[in-house]
């Protein structure tokens, strides 16, 4: 008797243990879904529509296991199997995926672990939950050699019916939810209509200096945006660096990006070099320092280049274990806040010291179009900054 009553016990437990667990990986999963639009599907990184579809999957089948549960609570086994098979694959997949990014140094998320010991534990309950059932309504049925009732049959006619039905469900939940988000992932980004649908609109960079007094000396407008806050190298001579990683309009790909505008925001050059997306380490640019007219970049996959007057690669290096390499450069961004965009015109607070500080007004004096954001803001060395924004093309 008490072994029956810790069974229940156990089986009642692990029972909301687990549709805690779908339910809580569906609200997950949605929430990935709707703010980032990111995954990885065993060790491979799934980003835009591909990674949407195999996020949402997996959501609405946690969804559908947590409502068949409780609907369904003659098919916990099969349901609970389901469970299984959904948290084990999800766990291999992060398996993988973390022993890939670590090189091995982890070797699974223990979360994931514990969410798929759970649907085990209460598959192994239910099926001596069931055998515990069995004993007892044994000799209370008459079978069917005895003379069992039509409506009996009926029953057991219902039963397999909804099995099947049940199995249908699972089979196109697997199609759904596995086969074509992968399969989509691999054809994807051979197929230019989906993959123009990943891109990011297209915009242009709005370069204002502003004056210490806070005045706009000049404008000039460049092909493409930074997708992070920019450094500024301010040259001894005159002019500034301006680099980062930026998207370039046209193409599929970021690059690592330094541009050289002189005293009148006149281009001098403009070096790019293209880098994978989706590159654990693609290489970006962390620092530029002037030598004798030519120009070191240090980038953080290990590489130097070094670049003539024009911008134009001269020789490129790995960096030494224990080979001292210039500071990286000043030319931090600042915190700021902007008046509402998008607009002809923005209002720019800097932020010092938690406080409010000096403010200045930046418009568009280069064409017509309106100011979309203003994504950095760099101090130069004579009180001024260089303020950089988008405009649409």
């Amino acid at each position: 008797m008490n072994s029956r009553k810790t069974i229940k016990f156990l089986d009642a437990l692990l029972f909301w243990c687990l549709l805690a667990i779908l339910v809580l990986s569906a609200l997950m999963y949605a929430f990935v879904f709707i703010i980032n639009g990111e995954d990885w599907f065993f060790g491979t990184k799934l980003a835009g529509l591909s990674a949407g579809m195999y996020l949402l999957a997996k959501s609405v089948t946690a969804i559908v296991l947590a409502v068949s549960l409780v609907q369904f609570p003659e098919f916990k086994k099969v349901i609970t199997l389901m469970a299984v098979a959904y948290c084990g694959c999800i766990l291999y997949s992060s398996a993988v995926t973390i022993q890939k990014n670590t090189e091995g140094q982890q070797s699974f998320p223990i979360v994931l672990a514990i969410f798929f010991l759970i649907p085990v534990l209460y598959f192994i309950i239910a099926v001596l939950t069931s055998r515990l059932e069995g004993r007892q309504e044994n000799g209370s049925k008459e079978s069917p050699a005895s003379g069992a009732s039509a409506p009996e049959y009926e029953v057991k006619s219902g039963t397999v019916k909804i099995i099947l039905v049940i199995a249908g469900v699972i089979a196109l939940i697997f199609i759904w939810a596995i086969l074509i988000p992968v399969g989509f992932s691999l054809i994807a980004s051979h197929v230019p209509f989906f993959k123009d649908l990943n891109l990011p609109k297209a915009q242009d960079t709005l370069l204002t200096r502003v004056s210490q007094n806070g005045t706009s000396e000049w404008q000039t407008v460049l092909p493409g945006y930074s997708l992070q806050p920019v450094m500024v190298k301010t040259l001894p001579e005159c002019g500034y660096i301006v680099y980062c990683t930026y998207w370039m309009p046209g193409e599929h790909w970021i690059a690592m990006r330094a541009i050289n505008v002189d005293c009148r925001g006149a281009i001098v050059w403009d070096f790019h070099q293209l880098i994978e997306r989706e590159s654990e380490n693609p290489g970006t640019i962390t620092s530029i320092d002037p030598a004798d007219g030519k120009y070191l970049v240090t980038v953080s996959n290990g590489k130097t280049l070094l670049l003539d007057a024009q911008g134009k690669i001269l020789s490129e290096g790995v960096v030494k274990q224990g080979e001292s390499l210039p500071d990286e450069s000043s030319g931090l961004p600042v915190g700021f806040y902007t008046s509402t965009l998008p607009a002809s015109s923005a209002t720019v607070r800097i932020l010092s010291q938690g406080k409010l500080m000096a403010f200045f007004t930046v418009e568009n004096t280069v064409n017509d179009k309106e100011i979309t954001s203003i994504y950095s803001v760099n101090p130069t060395p004579d009180g001024g900054y260089l303020v950089s924004g988008t405009v649409n093309p």
